[in-house]
Formats: structure tokens, sequence, C-alpha cells
């Protein structure tokens, strides 16, 4: 079976080949033994197979008050588009009290519509939702194991209260089409940055690719 999905995943890479036609850049060495990356992080990315499509790098104390530019140089991204963030919203009507999360990865340079994220949180429930809000800081904190900044669905590690909820990730459809096809968002810890190509990213963590934009 994982052969399988090897064999698929190099037809897959050869499609996109065809449509995004600039490279990708990852970082080497991927992990830097100066960045002191957390181990568990590294050890994700072997278990799920990320070794050659992820990168990770532990940014200045300023990145946050710096403008994009600066935060592409630092972690050598290829344009600002690839710099996203993860928000984690609670669906307050939703049907299933264990289906009440989302996880949205979006761009820094994006806007996010409220209407979609309305229409998106109801694909998740299976019904038309109508109230939906950022979570509460600790209640994020509870559920992906990180604090603001650095949250990411690639690295969460709920406390056992929060175990119990199915977090849905929603990856904004710009992301999903960025061209080269890599992108940064959090690594577990606020100066920690974690890219990843977007087919691996896809393939992986299963998300709902959704335009979110207004």
């Amino acid at each position: 079976m994982e052969e399988q999905l090897q064999i698929l995943e190099k037809h897959v890479a050869s499609l996109e080949a065809r449509i995004f036609d600039k490279p990708v850049v990852i970082p080497e060495p991927p992990f830097r033994p100066e960045d002191h990356i957390d181990p568990g992080l590294i050890q994700m990315s072997k278990d799920r197979h990320l070794d050659g499509f992820c990168a990770a790098r532990r940014v200045p104390a300023d990145y946050y008050q710096r403008e994009l530019e600066y935060r592409r140089d630092c972690i050598g991204a290829q344009s600002i588009d690839q710099l996203c963030k993860c928000v984690i919203y609670e669906i307050k009507d939703t049907p299933d009290p264990l289906k009440r999360y989302i996880c949205l990865v979006v761009q820094y340079v994006d806007k996010i519509s409220p209407q979609k994220l309305l229409d998106v949180a109801s694909v998740v429930c299976g019904k038309k939702v109508t109230e939906v809000t950022q979570a509460k800081e600790e209640d994020a904190t509870k559920l992906s194991g990180s604090i603001n900044n650095a949250m990411t669905p690639v690295y969460l590690r709920p406390t056992k209260d929060f175990a119990k909820y199915h977090v849905a990730v929603v990856l904004s459809d710009k992301i999903a089409s960025l061209n080269p096809p890599f992108f940064w968002l959090g690594g577990g810890e606020v100066d920690v940055k974690y890219g990843i190509t977007t087919q691996k990213f896809v393939s992986t963590f299963n998300p709902i690719i959704y335009n979110i934009s207004k």
C-alpha cells in the first residue's frame, strides 16, 4: 500500500511540475543543529515521511515586529506569499460537540471573509452553522499544544481534556495554488517556523481546501 502511495505521489508530482513552473527551494540542511529544533517536531517529520519535503528555522526575537520581507529573508522563503499562519476557530452552534474546532491555514497577505468562514464551517459540520468565533487563546493552546504565533496543524499536541476533539484543517486555496508550491507556518514554538511542500502537506494532513478570502 505504501509503495502504491509513493508511486501515486510521483505521478502527482510529475503533473504538478507542468503546472507549477517555479522550482521549490527547500533550505539546506532542513534542520540546523544551531537552531535546536524540538526533537519531537523532527521525529514527526520522519514518522510521516516528510524528509526531503520540509525544513524548519529558528527566527530572531524581533521576527513579528518586522516587515514581511524581513521575515521572508530570515527563513529563506521565496516570496512573502509563502508566509502563513494558523488560526483556530470554534464553531459555537455545531451539531456535533466533538467537531467544534477548525484550524485555518492562511497567508499573512490574505484577509479572511467572515461569510466564507461560516461556509467552510458548515462543510465541516455537514449542516449550516451561523456562529463561528476565534477560539479562546487558552482553549487554542490546550488544543494545539502551542501558544499564539506557534500553532500549527503539523504538530498538534492537545492536552488530555482536548484530545477528544476532531480538528478540521482548512487550507486556503491561495496557498494550495502557490507557485512555487511551498509554504511556511508555525513550528510549535513562537520563534520556530516550519516549511513544507504543498503537495506533501495536502497528502499527509488531508486539509479541506477552500476559498476563504475576502
